[in-house]
């Protein structure tokens, strides 16, 4: 039962939308623009509701089928009403909204708007025009076809038994829910319903509101049958309002057990579905925090909400309404407790506000007492409301934490049981209850299209579906609503037209947020205390950057890390990722440790544990270390070649067990390899990057190498290398020092450029080659099969004894940035050649990560993911691609850097949508904590955190606004609401979709 005054307004889409975006009123001039405002707020997708869960929308007979005296169709009580002229504009159900001839239309209309479910209830009237006895043909006849266009369909049918419309021959036999008669009847009723239509129906609602039906037809008698005697209500002819809602009540609760009872001993085991109830709440706040109005508050919940379900899970009422009304509410026997304790597979509710309780037990009245004085509190709708022993809902503020709060309320009071068909007039926060552990299984907009409703009749807008009352035919149309609540249940992934709205606390508590740095990039000191070179010096020093810079200074980490670290905690960093010099650790690559190398590792870990002492953040910051970050040791690149050689394996193990016997007491998280991948293409088939190895026609300027082969062994051996490390990992440390290993990847996401068959083809063979490459051997044991065709010989085979060793050798995988680019054939083969590659021409696609991420679900068996290195540089700086495809960047570098801000919230939004949508993401880490040596832009690329000023011997640090940003966000001191998650375009969802 949805309710309005009709003299309220039509209420435009509230900015309170956090989880669905649903209105249920039709749009004035204007109202579209409030809508797009209000659409920005959405912050969750169709797929971040457990699968069972159902989005549907309803109706109720008497307010949509119309066609009351066609038929074979009886009165009900509400005709009776109406045709007494009882509404505000005196009109009557008679026309409803046509649905007895038009269902199959409305059918058709449910399905282009992708309702999953619809709720709707049966006329006890029409199928059985006496109330007993034989049922109606036509009345059959209607409701079988209905629900047969809704199988068809492919709907989920809720039914609900009885919706208000008692049958007025019932009515004037016995009157009603008065009389313990109804229980026999309403049961030989449902029996009805569920031998003819529960082969298709499995959710069936046995009576719709009965708080409502108690308290408004029989206390206050606003309702028909509209009994009360005065003072509790007025304008009825008959009734006792100290007793009688407490007697329909109670028959109610009878009759909704016989009806359970039926249905489990005739009908479940071979219809497989489940009854339940549905009542009608809101959420009650004390007035204030005084005792007697938290009371209170408690008191209502028992009135309005245990009332019925008390009995119905525990079998008997709330002992305070036993307490107050006294005899006046009946009992029950043994036996009817029995029948009734837990007789409901779910809860229905219909939840529409919230309001304020007051305690008024301190003007109990001696004389006649009904439920209200019983109860003893006042409502308001608002502090500044007069308060009033009764709560009359017609006006009906916003407020999505009451529902919330009813969810858990019922969650904790009544042991789990499910809810089921949320009934709502607007939208409300659902998400959080359901991630809060509520039993929630299904959300129903009220309603599906305009009806007439119960209290306003033709002039109360809640349908999705505008219906013109006015014309004879009465044509539907949809609403603003209609179109976003389709697009909502059709969207499979993150609306791209809505913001992204989230905190900190919306990840989970294991997940942690970091920022990186690399051990060539950072430390500087190239020549200090033993360290030996490694290729990138090699390469550097050579004259082979844009501007002739090498990584001798960097960010002098080397000098700075105790500053550095500081800086971290201040900005309330939960993770550091950086990586190991191989070379300073082991100058000469294998054999002797450099002690200073052992002493600066060590007290840069020690001062990252020890800042959880300064901070009170318990562990400190967490460490995820490193122990490659391409910067090979100069020594056995000589002796060997490096990557090429099979030798590396040995010689990477020996280093790897250096740092795990050192460092592994403190640290939980290694990565092996970053970017093996960027390694194999860049180093050794393009040679962009050292040791500079490539042939003609694939690479140019290099002095040695084979762009057909070395690719392929250079990934080969790091495969294995990476293998061999965790295996002794594992069999060395892991039972003491409780730590992971994984490796990690470059990746993007690629779309066909169009959607043919070859283009889709070709963005799957990109996959392989560039993800599946490293991930398939980790995994599966294997390289993808397209990659052993294409390649053939070129490729090195696993022995049989590899493939064991490599298999499952991850405990995660880790993943560096993404950047949108088209694939088209075999031109993505040469995707990280600079002269087609390089920071300048990098897209914001955060889509694209949240595509990568569930890509990387779908693939690899769950394993779980880091986003390990994730940046921007600014675009506040004029950039110059050079010939070589270098980029060479002005100095001047804004602090103002609103477009990072904008680019990594977009990220994390997207690495949050992904995570929703069942993505396994343990962490997310900016690149990079601080400006440093970039390798393709030396000191000119500003992707810090902080800005570094690099013409300052001194080379100070200052925050720039993303790192203000992400502290804020880090201590949960900010949300981010983001404008606009780049969406691919149109053609662009041919493949992932």
């Amino acid at each position: 039962m949805a309710v309005s005054s009709s003299t309220s307004t039509c209420s435009s889409f509230s900015l309170l939308l956090l989880l669905l975006l649903l209105a249920a009123a039709p749009w004035r001039s204007g109202e579209a623009a409030a809508a797009t405002t209000a659409a920005r707020a959405l912050n969750f997708t169709r797929q971040d509701f457990p699968g069972e869960f159902v989005f549907g929308a309803g109706t109720s007979a008497y307010q949509y089928e119309g066609a009351t005296d066609e038929d074979g169709r009886s009165p009900s009580i509400w005709d009776t009403f109406t045709h007494a002229g009882k509404m505000p504009d005196k009109s009557t159900g008679d026309m409803g909204a046509g649905g007895y001839h038009r269902y199959k239309e409305d059918v058709k209309l449910m399905s282009d708007t992708s309702l999953e479910a619809y709720r709707f209830s049966i006329s006890w009237s029409r199928l059985i025009p006496r109330g007993r006895g034989p049922v109606n043909p036509k009345g059959l006849e209607y409701y079988n076809s209905l629900i047969d266009e809704l199988v068809e369909r492919g709907i989920e049918i809720h039914v609900t038994l009885y919706h208000l419309d008692f049958p007025q021959i019932l009515e004037d036999e016995y009157h009603g829910w008065l009389s313990p008669r109804v229980i026999d009847d309403f049961t030989a009723y449902a029996d009805v319903c569920f031998r003819e239509f529960g082969d298709r129906v499995r959710h069936w609602t046995t009576m719709d509101e009965p708080n409502v039906l108690s308290i408004a037809a029989y206390d206050s008698g606003a309702f028909p049958p509209c009994r009360c005697s005065p003072p509790f209500g007025a304008n009825c002819t008959a009734g006792n309002s100290t007793v009688e809602p407490y007697v329909v009540a109670h028959n109610s609760i009878l009759a909704h057990a016989s009806v359970t009872r039926l249905y489990r001993d005739k009908y479940q085991a071979t219809q497989k579905g489940f009854v339940g109830m549905n009542i009608y709440s809101f959420w009650n706040y004390p007035f204030s925090s005084s005792s007697a109005d938290i009371a209170a508050t408690q008191r209502a919940l028992d009135f309005m909400v245990g009332w019925i379900l008390d009995p119905l899970v525990y079998g008997d009422y709330p002992e305070i309404m036993k307490k107050k009304a006294g005899s006046r509410i009946p009992s029950f026997t043994e036996e009817q407790s029995e029948l009734i304790r837990g007789s409901a597979d779910f809860i229905g509710i219909n939840h529409y506000t919230s309001v304020y309780i007051s305690d008024a037990s301190n003007g109990e009245t001696v004389g006649p007492r009904d439920y209200s004085a019983d109860m003893a509190a006042t409502f308001r709708i608002s502090r500044n409301d007069t308060p009033s022993g009764q709560f009359v809902p017609t006006r009906l503020p916003r407020d999505p934490k009451g529902l919330q709060c009813m969810l858990e309320y019922l969650r904790d009071t009544y042991q789990g049981i499910p809810v089921s068909g949320i009934s709502v007039r607007t939208t409300i926060l659902s998400m959080t209850q359901i991630e809060n552990g509520a039993n929630v299984k299904g959300y129903f907009v009220w309603s599906f299209l305009d009806v007439f409703e119960l209290l306003a009749g033709y002039h109360s807008p809640f349908g999705l579906h505008y219906v013109d009352f006015e014309d004879p035919n009465l044509p539907r149309q949809p609403k603003l609503s209609a179109h976003w609540y389709s697009k909502f249940l059709r969207d499979s992934h993150a609306t791209a037209e809505a913001a992204l709205n989230f905190t900190r606390q919306d990840f989970p508590g294991d997940f942690v947020f970091g920022a990186g740095t690399s051990a060539y990039q950072y430390e500087g000191a190239t020549g200090e205390d033993g360290r030996t070179p490694s290729i990138w010096d090699t390469f550097t020093h050579s004259g082979r950057m844009a501007d002739n810079s090498t990584g001798d200074r960097a960010a002098a980490g080397y000098h700075k890390y105790k500053e550095d670290v500081k800086l971290m905690s201040d900005t309330g960093l939960e993770a550091y990722r950086f990586s190991i010099s191989w070379s300073r650790l082991i100058p000469r690559g294998r054999g002797p440790i450099n002690p200073k190398g052992l002493e600066y590792y060590n007290d840069l870990i020690d001062k990252l544990v020890k800042r959880g002492e300064i901070c009170d953040c318990s562990m400190g910051i967490e460490i995820h270390v490193t122990l490659y970050h391409l910067d090979f040791p100069q020594a056995l690149q000589d002796e060997y070649n490096g990557w090429l050689s099979p030798r590396i394996i040995e010689d990477f193990t020996a280093y790897a067990d250096v740092c795990f016997r050192e460092f592994g007491d403190r640290v939980r998280h290694w990565t092996t390899v970053g970017e093996p991948n960027v390694l194999s293409i860049a180093g050794y088939d393009s040679g962009v990057i050292p040791p500079c190895r490539c042939s003609p026609p694939f690479g140019t300027s290099c002095a040695a190498g084979d762009s057909t082969v070395e690719p392929y062994v250079a990934a080969h051996n790091s495969i294995l290398a990476h293998a061999s490390a965790v295996r002794l990992y594992r069999d060395k440390y892991q039972a003491k020092q409780k730590s992971v290993v994984g490796t990690n990847i470059y990746s993007f996401w690629p779309y066909p450029l169009s959607r043919s068959c070859a283009d889709i083809d070709a963005v799957q063979r990109v996959l392989d080659f560039t993800i599946g490459w490293i991930l398939d051997p980790l995994v599966y044991g294997d390289y993808p099969e397209i990659m052993k065709k294409q390649a053939g010989s070129r490729i090195p085979s696993f022995t049989k004894e590899q493939s064991e060793l490599i298999r499952g050798s991850a405990d995660f995988i880790a993943m560096d940035r993404t950047a949108k680019r088209q694939a088209f054939g075999i031109i993505m083969l040469i995707w990280l050649h600079t002269s087609e590659y390089a920071p300048s021409k990098t897209l914001s696609d955060p889509k694209g990560l949240q595509c990568m991420l569930e890509y990387l679900k779908d693939t690899y068996e769950g394993i779980p993911v880091y986003v390990q290195e994730n940046g921007k540089f600014s675009n506040s700086i004029s950039i110059h691609v050079q010939p070589n495809g270098f980029g060479q960047f002005d100095k001047e570098d804004s602090l103002n850097d609103t477009e990072r801000v904008e680019y990594l919230s977009s990220y994390m939004g997207g690495t949050l949508a992904a995570l929703r949508n069942g993505a396994n993401v343990k962490g997310y880490f900016v690149w990079s904590f601080l400006d440093v040596f970039e390798l393709f832009a030396g000191y000119h690329s500003p992707f810090g955190l902080h800005h570094v000023d690099f013409e300052d011997p001194s080379l100070p640090r200052q925050p720039k606004l993303s790192a203000q940003w992400y502290s804020k966000f880090l201590r949960s001191e900010i949300g981010i609401n983001i404008e606009k998650i780049i969406s691919p375009d149109e053609h662009e969802h041919a493949y992932y979709q």
